[in-house]
């Protein structure tokens, strides 16, 4: 059941409300009445339209609820998601103020559940970050190699070093600190339009889409979504396809293109 563009913007203003004041609101849910998830989402989009427009960088997504067993304790069917901004992050060890929260709380994320760690690029050298820009672009070694005119073996061991210096294990996620700590938005650099897609993307390639944005590996993936690693590959290939694209990144420049992420 769709809900009106009003209650929309109505509850969404109540929700900035109490993020600026710091007073706590009486739960949404009524409000939205048999809106569902669908509306719950909706006020989502609205305060990020509002706030991008207001100046706030949008720099990544944060994924809950990615175990099979606690989505049947609270009774749904799938990963819920949530923007983050740049003025979100932390740095190892900062202290979070206590004025910025209403009901603080302290969760244990395991591995690929989004939230990463934020290392400076201020210890990578000049090299280093061209490579991250490069990698940002979703190009492969061999592109890389002949960017810089190096040979595809020191691509290879440049680009593990800067995985061990940003403690990320892929280059997703180190893209995600590219744009994070050097500015960039989530357009630089994208690919040029795409032509008709042959057929939509099902709702369960969106869902790993948003996976593989968070720095999922394949195996991580097929475990949050109840799927063999086998038929994550073989979705991963229905997608790329789909998208006419040739690896993770250039997926992720594609659906942010289209607004899917």
């Amino acid at each position: 059941m769709s809900v009106d563009t009003k209650v929309i913007t109505a509850v969404a203003g109540h929700l900035r409300q109490a993020a600026e004041t710091g007073v706590a609101i009486p739960p949404i849910r009524d409000e939205l009445g048999d809106g569902g998830v669908a509306a719950a989402y909706a006020v989502q989009q609205a305060n990020t339209d509002y706030y991008v427009k207001n100046g706030r960088r949008l720099v990544g997504r944060k994924i809950g609820l990615t175990s099979v067993s606690v989505q049947k304790q609270l009774g749904v069917d799938s990963p819920d998601f949530g923007m983050l901004f740049a003025d979100m992050a932390l740095y190892d060890g900062e202290e979070v103020k206590l004025g910025k929260v209403l009901q603080p709380k302290v969760e244990d994320p395991v591995v690929g559940c989004g939230v990463y760690r934020v290392v400076s690029t201020k210890r990578l050298k000049q090299h280093e970050l061209a490579i991250l820009r490069l990698l940002n672009l979703g190009m492969t070694n061999q592109e890389i190699a002949n960017e810089l005119a190096i040979t595809v073996t020191a691509t290879k061991w440049r680009v593990s070093q800067i995985f061990l210096k940003l403690d990320v294990r892929n280059r997703i996620e180190a893209a995600a600190h590219t744009r994070l700590q050097l500015g960039l938005s989530a357009t630089e650099g994208e690919l040029p339009p795409a032509g008709p897609m042959p057929e939509r993307l099902r709702e369960m390639e969106i869902a790993i889409l948003r996976s593989v944005n968070l720095g999922m590996t394949t195996q991580e993936i097929a475990s949050n979504l109840n799927l063999t690693a086998g038929t994550v590959k073989w979705r991963m290939s229905q997608i790329f396809g789909k998208l006419q694209v040739r690896n993770r990144i250039q997926a992720l420049a594609r659906a942010r293109q289209r607004e899917w992420l």
